[in-house]
């Protein structure tokens, strides 16, 4: 009997030491959690003296260099994010300019993108009497509703003929 004594011994071994192994795991596991658990109020306590050390210097040199480095790396990370703010920005390649807030607004758009008031349009030329659309030189339809466009009248241009001129300098002009 002593070779399934052997095997039961070394079965029983085996087991006691998985066990131990889960045990251990678990212990593992435990203090883990407990430590980022600390690193989290840790986190809390740095953030904390910082804010506090930015209303009221603290006066603790050891905290001064990094307080001084925290502070240098907020600036820089707000650099970064004005960076990522500007490429995340849309490209409009032609519309308006909201006369509110300046930003370039999508064309045919009818408020501004950015602070929601009304695009005003100055018309380009002259406008349709049905409708109100700006009509392109020389249309005969409306672009937006169709309506048939009259012709306007012309005013007065330099191309008008020019009053002539008296037949002799003594005539008095009148």
């Amino acid at each position: 009997m002593g070779l399934l004594d052997d095997l039961s011994n070394m079965a029983n071994k085996g087991i006691a030491e998985s066990q131990k192994m889960i045990e251990v795991g678990k212990l593992k596991n435990q203090l883990g959690q407990l430590s980022k658990n600390r690193d989290e109020v840790f986190l809390v306590v740095g953030r904390m003296a910082y804010d506090m050390n930015r209303q009221e210097p603290l006066g603790i040199a050891q905290f001064d260099d990094l307080f001084a480095n925290i502070a240098g790396l907020d600036t820089q990370m707000a650099g970064l994010q004005n960076s990522i703010d500007e490429l995340q920005r849309p490209v409009v390649v032609a519309g308006e300019a909201c006369a509110q807030c300046g930003v370039v607004n999508p064309p045919g758009a009818t408020f501004c993108v950015s602070c929601g008031a009304a695009i005003t349009k100055a018309p380009a030329g002259p406008a349709c009497a049905n409708c109100g659309a700006s009509i392109p030189d020389a249309a005969t339809f409306c672009v937006k509703c169709g309506a048939k466009v009259e012709p306007a009248e012309q005013p007065a241009t330099a191309d008008a003929p020019a009053p002539e001129p008296p037949d002799s300098p003594d005539e008095p002009v009148g």
